[in-house]
Order: C-alpha cells, then structure tokens, then sequence
C-alpha cells in the first residue's frame, strides 16, 4: 500500500525556495501588465509548457522539480534552467528529451513526486527500515515528524527520496537497475527481494530517487 505525502527537511527548505519564487512571479506579472506568453491551457485543452512561457503553470512544474531534487529557483519563468531540469527528468524516464513539459512529462514528474507511504510489518523496527532503505533514523524521524521511535503494524511511513515503480511485462531487477542507474544490490534490499528475483506486471517498486 502507498499514499501520496509530502514531509521532512526536504519540503521545509523547499517552503522558503517556493515562497521566494511566488513573491518574484507576481511582481513579473505586474511588470508585465498582462503582456508576454502566459502558461495557463485553455479550457480543455493539455497543457504543454514551453521554454519562454511564464505564470502559475510553470510555477506549479518548478514546484514538483523542487519536490523530486533539483536546485532551482521557483520563479514561474521557465527558463534555461528549468528547461535542463525538464530534460534530466525526460531522460530518465524513458521520454521524448525535448526540455517541453508535456502531459507525460508532467504525470512522469507526478509520479516521482508522490512521497509514497510504507506500510509497517509486524517486526519491522525504525533501525532496519533506515538500513533497507539507505538511510539514517533521523531522515525517517524528520520525514515523519515521529515523536517516538518505537513502530506498531500497519503504520504509514513516508520513506523520503524514493519512488513508486509499477512493474511492467518482462522487466527484470537488473534491467530496471541498469535503467534508473541503481546498483541491482540497492535496488533488491531496499524491495526486500534476492537480485535474481522475478518480477510480475504491476509489482510495485520502491526506486531511489537520483541525485540529479
């Protein structure tokens, strides 16, 4: 089971990026009088962002690029800066790198986004989720604002700096390891597999998130 969260150190350094960036993206919108090449979609419409574009639609994209690692500036300018970014998330994803935020760009970056939950198991302790996973107690504890570290069964923990993978027909452990540039080791502790492990269609993978 995993839910969509947000939560850590992560997000509260992002909080000052973002709100800094809205602040300047209001004053370019007064600057500008209402002129330029806004990014907001028409009604019914797929929006697709460009290099050059600016409003609340690439705000919002700087957002999720914050979210999932990068370095940037949250203007609501999509810039030379945010096209790189666009870019670096394309390819990983197996995507058109064409540095144009898309549906599927958009949805792709969604999904690395999502901060998912994991379920605790009976036996599961703080220590051996920090190990499985890669990192320290205090990264869970911050994630998760625990007030304690002592864990009960079916408790929701946000596991920071990963993402959900659905598995599709024929991939393997090392394939999808070689494509995300994991070490199939990393990849199979942190699943709790063996690395020769078949997978099945639809198996959720927990992926570390690149340094980008």
């Amino acid at each position: 089971m995993v839910h969509g969260e947000v939560g850590g150190r992560a997000g509260r350094r992002a909080s000052g990026r973002i709100l800094r960036g809205g602040l300047l993206l209001l004053v370019i919108c007064l600057l500008a009088g209402g002129t330029g090449l806004p990014a907001a979609a028409q009604a019914g419409e797929p929006r697709v962002l460009r290099p050059g574009m600016w409003g609340e639609d690439v705000f919002n994209l700087q957002r999720l690029l914050i979210r999932v690692g990068f370095e940037l500036p949250a203007t609501g300018i999509y810039g030379e800066m945010t096209t790189a970014a666009v870019r670096q998330v394309q390819r990983y994803g197996g995507l058109a790198v064409d540095g144009v935020a898309g549906p599927a760009t958009i949805a792709f970056l969604q999904e690395l986004a999502a901060r998912p939950r994991y379920v605790v198991q009976p036996g599961d302790t703080l220590y051996d989720l920090a190990r499985r996973f890669g990192l320290s107690m205090t990264d869970l504890v911050d994630a998760n604002l625990l007030q304690s570290t002592t864990l009960r069964p079916g408790q929701e923990l946000v596991i920071p700096g990963y993402w959900i993978y659905s598995v599709r027909q024929g991939e393997t452990l090392g394939g999808l390891a070689r494509r995300f540039g994991v070490n199939v080791n990393t990849l199979a502790r942190s699943n709790g597999l063996a690395t020769n492990a078949s997978l099945k269609a639809g198996q959720a993978l927990w992926v570390p998130l690149p340094d980008w």
